[in-house]
């Protein structure tokens, strides 16, 4: 790929090799993505250098770039100022998680080290910089295990966790880290915590009053998503998540909750998705969803639930932005109308 024909103020050099710039050229980069399945051999780090004040953006994802690799090196002497995003994903790092291989600076607000094969645990060196530093933290599909520190989520200035498709498998309570941090607590607003497809197991109510410090009591994090499906999840359908009045999304499928789905979700009024799907779910579906105005998602199916659909949720045609609704392999009665706003 050729160069740019103009090199004044550059800002965003795009997916150009980094290889054909000279120093002049790179003065006023900002944003640099290198996707190029690049080798060590392809990088060079002494260029890199001489754009490390000025660098915002730099995403090196998709590449072969391995733990031991001279790239990664270069990234943990090199100390970017002005980062705030890093994408690492899609590199076979294969080792486990290093926060100075990460290039964790104090600059740093976006981590995205997803499909690196990351082994081992969450460690304390890590979370004490992770949670002093970033908001969106993305360690999705690699093989991270063990359990989770406790109330993690509700310490720093989190807006986006994603630990999902590893092999987590609970809620460690003593875990060091969360001493260490305690005097930074504060109140999170929490985009998404997406936990979906670990080896989580235990009452789900339990997990959430220890990890993100839900309860009757109230709802200590703001937060739109919740996905805690794909695991091994027991217990009931906890009402107190209807505290959490932010609310958008809730994924609770595919796990193994049993009981009534509880009434109080119709207090979420901007809920635009709920997923129970394949639990073991019974009882009727509560007529309170039909306030959920926001609505678009519904998946019920693989339950046991009873009743007539009809008269619970399109009696008073309150789910205008109703759009997908899995009701299948349970034991419901009734029509579900064919009204146009439904079939749009």
């Amino acid at each position: 790929m050729g160069k740019p024909h103009s090199y004044a103020h550059l800002q965003n050099l795009g997916k150009y090799p980094l290889c054909h710039f000279r120093p002049p050229e790179l003065a006023f980069l900002q944003e640099l993505e290198l996707r190029f399945r690049l080798s060590s051999a392809h990088f060079n780090c002494e260029k890199l250098k001489l754009i490390n004040s000025t660098i915002r953006y730099l995403d090196i994802s998709d590449n072969h770039l391995t733990s031991s690799s001279l790239i990664l090196e270069c990234l943990s002497q090199v100390r970017f100022p002005s980062l705030s995003h890093l994408n690492l994903s899609q590199n076979p790092l294969h080792s486990p998680l290093n926060p100075s291989a990460v290039l964790l600076t104090p600059s740093l607000s976006h981590l995205d080290i997803s499909w690196c094969g990351l082994s081992g645990r969450l460690t304390n060196s890590f979370l004490s910089i992770a949670i002093g530093t970033l908001s969106s933290l993305t360690l999705s599909h690699n093989q991270l295990q063990g359990k989770l520190p406790s109330l993690l989520p509700t310490y720093g200035g989190w807006t986006d966790i994603d630990l999902s498709h590893n092999f987590f498998t609970g809620i460690n309570t003593q875990e060091a880290v969360v001493e260490k941090i305690n005097q930074t607590s504060r109140q999170v607003q929490l985009g998404q915590l997406l936990l979906s497809n670990n080896r989580l197991k235990g009452d789900l109510g339990e997990f959430l009053a220890k990890f993100v410090a839900l309860s009757v009591d109230g709802c200590p994090i703001h937060f739109e998503m919740l996905d805690v499906s794909d695991n091994d999840f027991t217990g009931t359908v906890p009402p107190f998540v209807a505290n959490c009045s932010g609310l958008h999304r809730i994924k609770m499928g595919n796990n193994h909750l049993r009981g009534q789905i509880p009434a109080e979700l119709g207090l979420l009024s901007g809920l635009r998705t709920l997923s129970l799907h394949q639990n073991q779910l019974e009882g009727s579906i509560p007529s309170t969803l039909s306030n959920c105005t926001s609505l678009e998602v519904l998946d019920l199916s693989h339950n046991r639930l009873d009743g007539d659909v009809e008269q619970v949720l399109f009696s008073s045609q309150n789910l205008p932005s109703l759009r997908v609704l899995l009701l299948s392999y349970n034991r419901l009665t009734g029509i579900i109308p064919a009204s146009d706003w439904f079939l749009q």
